[in-house]
């Protein structure tokens, strides 16, 4: 009786600079076992090797952070476009085709927002494989988003 294919051993260096991963989800599956959300070098499609948030326990993990606001009652919204967000508490976002992305490399998008009223803190999150909002997170352009 043959043997089934075994899988390659997991690489404890994948998502270090010197060893960039393809993607936060290559870092969940073939990297550190207990690898946990954080900074780590991914190699993007045009760009090469750039440095990304990774979130690794969300919905089971391995997702980029592309977007990242915090709003602080009070003061004014200040983005940065021209950079990925690489900690949690940084305004800055990029347009995942001026990131380096491209089509292929991006399936399904996942939205998470906290809002904290008084001492509740509510969540929004879902997930969408929509053609339209994944172009228009890849492009930025809202043209082909439709309202209801």
């Amino acid at each position: 009786m043959p043997k089934p294919p075994q899988k390659p051993p997991r690489d404890p260096t994948l998502g270090q600079e010197k060893n960039p991963a393809m993607s936060c989800m290559d870092v969940k599956k073939w990297g550190l076992k207990t690898a946990k959300s954080g900074n780590y070098w991914v190699n993007v499609a045009s760009k090469g090797p750039q440095k990304v948030f990774c979130d690794m326990e969300t919905d089971k993990g391995g997702w980029t952070l592309f977007f990242n606001y915090v709003h602080q009652p009070g003061a004014e919204l200040l983005l940065d476009e021209n950079k990925l967000p690489i900690n949690l508490k940084s305004n800055t976002h990029m347009h995942l085709q001026n990131a380096g992305f491209n089509h292929r490399d991006v399936k399904e998008i996942r939205f998470l927002c906290t809002e904290r009223i008084k001492s509740d803190k509510k969540y929004w999150h879902f997930k969408t494989m929509n053609k339209e909002i994944i172009e228009t997170v890849m492009t930025g352009d809202q043209t082909g988003l439709k309202v209801n």
